[in-house]
């Protein structure tokens, strides 16, 4: 996926367990921003499939960040009370037959309002890195990922910076998207009466 060729095309996601097996897909998510080092979706009403037969919609708003370099994706939900960050320790995707491929690797990082930074699902991770036998240098790789995007969050960058997410937030309006952004605020986690501060 390169020259903003699919920009404002809709796109599918497929996520993978390390033996190659589908654990959930999501369909029609639209790309709403391309450069060198990520590629951005837009979630809402997005169809998601789980491995269970479970078929559900995801009905909030705000972008799902696939770096194309580093071992992890983001999605940033935008509620009224502050941004949901959910990051997934995973492979770099792949793109083919118009999907997001990429390998999840359990571990997690989630921030979200009123609450700390926390690095959830440590034992599905040590449970599956000896069943699916990850290799040392991928866990390793993926332990630096965490450090990496703890740094991002102390320091507002990447989808920490506001600024970042104000350039988003005019990409949807051009794009009148915004519509589905009905009450919803971008949070500035410095700003006051911020839910980030307590």
């Amino acid at each position: 996926m390169k020259d903003n060729n699919f920009l404002h095309e809709y796109i599918n996601v497929q996520a993978y367990k390390h033996d190659g097996t589908l654990y959930r897909q999501w369909n029609n998510l639209k790309v709403i921003y391309e450069n060198s080092k990520y590629i951005i979706l837009f979630p809402k009403k997005a169809k998601v499939s789980e491995i269970n037969n479970k078929i559900w919609s995801f009905n909030n708003c705000g972008f799902w960040f696939f770096p194309k370099k580093e071992l992890y994706n983001c999605l940033l939900t935008i509620r009224p009370d502050g941004n949901y960050f959910y990051f997934n320790m995973a492979s770099k995707y792949i793109f083919e037959d118009n999907t997001i491929k990429y390998i999840d690797y359990d571990l997690d990082i989630k921030i979200y309002p009123k609450d700390t930074l926390r690095i959830v699902d440590r034992e599905e991770f040590t449970k599956n890195k000896l069943k699916y036998k990850y290799p040392n240098k991928l866990v390793k790789s993926l332990y630096k990922v965490i450090e990496k995007i703890i740094g991002y969050y102390y320091n507002d960058l990447e989808m920490f910076d506001y600024h970042n997410l104000e350039n988003l937030k005019t990409i949807l309006e051009q794009d009148k998207l915004l519509l589905k952004f009905q009450n919803k605020k971008i949070k500035d986690k410095h700003e006051k009466n911020n839910p980030w501060i307590h």
